[in-house]
């Protein structure tokens, strides 16, 4: 299984990532840019501050950002990852590169929820949708989910009763993808917070 193992603040969350992956943790001071694509992550966005930049491939094409919103009982944690997308195949003659990219990204992101709920056996499913975020005027389709679990820590709280979101969005600047998952108490009503940090995370990828 390709998965990764995140702590964060006392959470645990899996994540995907190729098998070979050797994780490193980022020493950062101030934003952080991903050296292979131009995507810069600021030490923070809206009331969400950067706790983490990890790099799980030497060449520094494949990292993380986590984040986290600390408001009492109602934190969000959230993670922003940026790595390539995978080359799509060749289109037919007549079909749409966009309808191409599309089943390459519906694939992407069928692979990272069937590692999630392998990783995470309690994960029991809420929502599924294809959601669209615009950046720099331009309309990106994604895929999202939405789950509930229990976990044995979070922020230093025991058997907490969480959802755990996933967006994932493909060929962000033409080749790369960004996944979000994002974390918080069950109770919490996030969706304006977590809706508000995709937007205001700006994609700067180089074209």
């Amino acid at each position: 299984m390709k998965v990764r193992w995140h702590f964060l603040l006392g959470l645990a969350a899996a994540m995907t990532v190729p098998a070979s992956a050797q994780v490193t943790k980022l020493n950062v001071q101030g934003p952080y840019v991903q050296a292979a694509s131009g995507m810069t992550f600021p030490e923070a966005v809206d009331d969400f501050r950067r706790v983490s930049v990890l790099q799980y491939k030497p060449d520094g094409s494949d990292m993380s950002a986590g984040y986290v919103r600390r408001q009492p009982n109602a934190e969000i944690v959230a993670t922003a990852y940026s790595f390539p997308s995978p080359t799509p195949p060749a289109a037919d003659a007549g079909q749409p590169v966009d309808q191409v990219r599309n089943n390459v990204c519906r694939a992407v992101a069928g692979g990272i929820v069937r590692d999630m709920r392998a990783a995470n056996p309690s994960l029991k499913p809420l929502q599924a949708d294809q959601p669209t975020l615009t950046q720099n005027g331009v309309a990106q389709n994604g895929y999202h989910a939405v789950y509930s679990m229990t976990v044995p820590t979070f922020m230093n709280r025991q058997q907490e009763a969480v959802k755990d979101e996933v967006y994932i969005f493909c060929y962000a600047g033409g080749k790369w993808t960004v996944e979000y998952r994002f974390t918080y108490p069950a109770a919490t009503d996030a969706g304006a917070s977590i809706a508000q940090f995709m937007n205001d995370l700006k994609w700067t990828f180089a074209q």
